[in-house]
């Protein structure tokens, strides 16, 4: 009996001794935080796929869902990452955990995809409506940092897209909610740009969708761009420009039914607030003045085009002249003409220096955060131009893409 005691006693120890000594070694491996000195971590983009791999928000009771993440890691010495997915606030899958990828080990700093490696089942049960996603991003190895990223799905539910009218899209762009401090510069044609190529993402997102020619001659203040037809054979543009489906949308072409079109498809992908505008920039022209391009504005100078093009800044000395101006411009300092919000003088220096209101007008100024070319372009509606036009990027992006600049031209005060 003694000798049964003592035998239990020692498989127990045994036991616990060997517990012990999994868990020094799993400790010392997979949980230990103090491998790496210098890691950094950023999740690019988390979306929702198909088995297949097809990017897609919109998803059906009873269908299975997986996730693919693009990750930046920096690092001196090798890492472990764990990528964790659930779902916030609703009880909609067959359970807590959506995504779990295998453990990963990095051994060097680069752009890494994370993919989950199972589906998680949507239940017949669940009701229809958004869902909200949480990618937990784990370390181990380097602090046990954890970084997380959110993106929604919708479950059985679309909603139409609804028409906006001209005085309706002039209220919603004087809320700033589209505005981006930095602006976005289009130097080139597409590929198209991602959340992550904008420093200061919107609230709100206004998109152009005619060709990308269409939209360097003239475009709607703080829109981007995808045009119908790339959108229609790639669906992933707009999910990768637009990765929030909660996030507001206003599409717009030139009244030709496209922006209604895209609008209505977006609406199809799961995206819950979609409003197309059909007067387009045939009307939006007609009362506000559009946003040209540098390539557009380029081809206009090389042409000698019958233009007139303003430049907005105060040339009184030599050390105000010494950046130069695009050339064929004529120097017209915005306050002879229009200060504070209202007209000097009745406009009549520069109703004087073009008084052609059907000609093509084009204001600038230095760079993209000053706003003396959108204040001539408010003085030349407001005295009456058909025509009226910003170049938003100013002096400085003329110089930055094309490396020249001419000497400034009369009238001067």
């Amino acid at each position: 009996m003694c000798n049964q005691k003592k035998k239990k006693d020692f498989i127990k120890d045994v036991r616990v001794f060997t517990l012990a000594l999994l868990f020094m070694i799993f400790s010392a491996g997979f949980f230990n935080k103090a491998v790496a000195s210098n890691v950094t971590a950023k999740i690019n983009s988390f979306f929702p796929v198909t088995q297949d791999g097809k990017i897609t928000f919109l998803f059906t009771t009873g269908s299975k869902l997986y996730f693919t993440a693009e990750i930046d890691i920096e690092t001196d010495s090798p890492v472990k990452i764990l990528g964790l997915t659930k779902a916030t606030g609703v009880n909609q899958f067959t359970g807590r955990t959506l995504m779990k990828t295998r453990v990963e080990t990095i051994t060097e700093s680069g752009t890494y995809t994370l993919t989950s490696k199972r589906g998680a089942k949507i239940k017949s049960s669940s009701s229809s409506g958004v869902a909200e996603i949480t990618l937990t991003l784990i370390i181990r190895g380097g602090g046990g940092q954890k970084h997380t990223k959110t993106t929604h799905i919708s479950i059985n539910s679309t909603k139409d897209a609804g028409l906006i009218t001209m005085n309706e899209l002039e209220d919603e762009l004087a809320s700033k909610d589209y505005y981006t401090p930095d602006g976005w510069i289009y130097e080139t044609p597409p590929p198209y740009l991602t959340y992550n190529d904008i420093s200061d993402p919107p609230e709100k997102f206004l998109i152009e969708v005619m060709e990308w020619g269409n939209f360097e001659d003239g475009h709607i203040q703080d829109s981007f761009h995808i045009s119908r037809a790339a959108f229609f054979e790639d669906e992933s543009l707009l999910y990768k420009l637009v990765p929030d489906i909660t996030t507001p949308i206003i599409t717009y072409c030139d009244g030709f039914g496209q922006e209604q079109q895209f609008a209505e498809k977006a609406s199809e992908l799961g995206y819950q607030d979609v409003r197309y505008y059909g007067g387009g920039r045939t009307e939006w022209k007609n009362y506000n003045y559009l946003v040209i391009e540098t390539e557009s504005l380029k081809k206009l100078v090389d042409q000698s085009a019958d233009v007139y093009i303003v430049d907005t800044w105060i040339h009184k000395n030599d050390a105000d002249d010494a950046r130069g101006m695009i050339p064929g411009a004529t120097a017209l300092d915005l306050d002879l003409y229009y200060s504070s919000g209202q007209l000097v003088d009745n406009g009549s220096a520069l109703l004087t220096a073009c008084p052609d209101l059907n000609k093509q007008i084009i204001f600038y100024c230095g760079d993209w955060v000053c706003g003396r070319s959108q204040s001539g372009c408010l003085a030349g509606l407001e005295l009456g131009y058909k025509n009226v036009y910003r170049y938003q990027g100013g002096i400085v992006e003329w110089v930055d893409v094309f490396g020249y600049s001419t000497v400034p031209t009369p009238p001067k005060e």
